[in-house]
């Protein structure tokens, strides 16, 4: 707090009548009280008013650093929804373009008066349902599998030929896909490999679906990768021979 400047001119005049004298009682031992005078020195006026002057004025006080300056607050972000492919806007032009959302994923997609893509908890993944009386039943679009953080995607191999079962699905195996980049296919391997080629070159009826339903076939193919934005998700895209209502590349986790 700063001095007071009239309590100041008060003290120093008071001071300064003392400039000349310093009257006070003292005894010799002789006789009663006698009063003596002393001049009193410009020097001692400069101690007694050092000694004054700090007790008359204080140096402000620090003030508080505790406070905590927030920010001001943003308005939030706003994204649009991604833009179809001109190919799926041309292929369905009396559609909806649209978010389907659930099972911890989210894929945009056309929806149509004769089929959508809705979520299918239980599997867990998401389903193709089609309209009308003598609809055929729901087709898998996206079906999810676990795997342990930082673990490579052949670990799964094992939860993916018990989803898929076939006379030899033990011979199938997650290999990089040759027509996906980035993506992975369950395709057979050894001996059923070679009886698969044969089968496609057309020299036998059979096998047609060496690896089961998650292996190759002549409806379309299953591409196996990790889902975007998770570390614990393997998404594995159904792709219909023709073609599909979504976009692949929209496929991503949600939390």
């Amino acid at each position: 707090m700063r001095a007071d400047p009239a309590k100041a001119i008060v003290i120093f005049a008071r001071l300064a009548s003392l400039a000349d004298f310093r009257i006070d009682l003292a005894s010799d031992g002789r006789g009663p009280y006698q009063m003596r005078t002393h001049s009193i020195s410009s020097f001692a006026l400069a101690l007694m008013l050092s000694a004054v002057t700090p007790a008359c004025s204080k140096a402000p006080a620090p003030q508080s650093t505790s406070e905590k300056i927030l920010p001001a607050p943003t308005n939030p972000v706003h994204v649009d929804p991604p833009l179809p492919p001109v190919s799926l806007a041309e292929a369905f032009p009396n559609c909806t373009w649209a978010e389907t959302r659930g099972a911890g994923m989210s894929l945009w997609a056309y929806d149509c008066p004769a089929a959508k893509i809705v979520v299918d908890e239980t599997m867990p993944g998401l389903v193709r349902v089609h309209a009308g009386k003598d609809a055929p039943a729901p087709s898998t679009m996206v079906q999810l599998f676990d795997i342990a953080e930082a673990a490579p995607i052949a670990s799964i191999v094992a939860a993916v030929q018990t989803a898929s079962p076939a006379p030899d699905v033990t011979l199938c195996t997650l290999q990089p896909s040759q027509t996906m980049a980035g993506w992975h296919e369950f395709m057979p391997t050894g001996t059923l490999r070679d009886a698969y080629g044969k089968f496609t070159a057309g020299e036998t009826e059979s096998p047609s679906m060496p690896c089961g339903q998650l292996g190759p076939s002549e409806s379309g193919g299953r591409y196996f990768k990790m889902l975007p934005g998770s570390t614990s998700k393997v998404a594995v895209v159904h792709m219909p021979s023709d073609m599909p209502s979504f976009d692949i590349k929209t496929l991503s986790a949600v939390h």
